[in-house]
């Protein structure tokens, strides 16, 4: 079976980083609970698109996007799927940002994966969808934290695992999605599926 996995709240701690970066940076008291959205983040930190992005490129180029911690479990819960299944990347991680990318899950998730997929996002609208992407690499099952992009797949027959986040809590789940609060119900639901 190919599962197909996220990268940013599902393997990466990205946003508690982002916001203890942020907090620091700009003297502010910003919590995870308040991003009622993931692909807006200039619409928590209320600043305007173009100083969004100004400030997240000074989070990258300053290494911390390079220097994540692996959310909790995902370290053991990969090494343990990767021993029966085939794992690809699906991550809507600009294409600019592939090298960073690329050194981060030899890092932290070596020889893991067979493919890095970089699909579409709110910089690069020309690129694959994740639902594309799952269906070229054949995946059976998507785990994913933004629900704007599980609803492809969802559709295109491919079980979702949602991660439980705040942006994703007042979403109603298709047939094909089931959602988990960490990496232990990832591998129980895989193991109670018989996948």
């Amino acid at each position: 079976m190919t599962i197909a996995i996220d990268i940013d709240e599902v393997l990466a701690d990205t946003l508690n980083s982002y916001i203890k970066y942020y907090n620091n940076t700009y003297n502010t008291s910003l919590k995870r609970e308040q991003f009622f959205t993931y692909s807006c983040w200039w619409k928590v930190l209320q600043v305007e698109f173009d100083e969004g992005v100004v400030r997240f490129n000074d989070f990258v180029n300053k290494g911390y996007l390079g220097n994540l911690p692996a959310v909790k479990g995902a370290q053991e819960a990969v090494a343990k799927l990767q021993k029966n299944h085939d794992l690809v990347i699906v991550t809507s991680r600009m294409g600019e940002l592939k090298k960073i990318t690329r050194k981060w899950l030899d890092e932290n998730f070596s020889g893991c994966f067979l493919k890095v997929y970089h699909t579409e996002s709110i910089y690069d609208k020309d690129a694959i969808t994740k639902s594309e992407a799952c269906l070229q690499s054949k995946a059976d099952i998507l785990i994913e934290d933004d629900f704007n992009f599980t609803v492809g797949c969802a559709n295109n027959d491919i079980k979702v695992l949602l991660f439980d986040n705040p942006w994703n809590h007042d979403v109603k789940l298709l047939p094909k999605m089931v959602r988990v609060y960490g990496w232990d119900d990832i591998l129980q639901e895989v193991r109670n599926k018989g996948l």
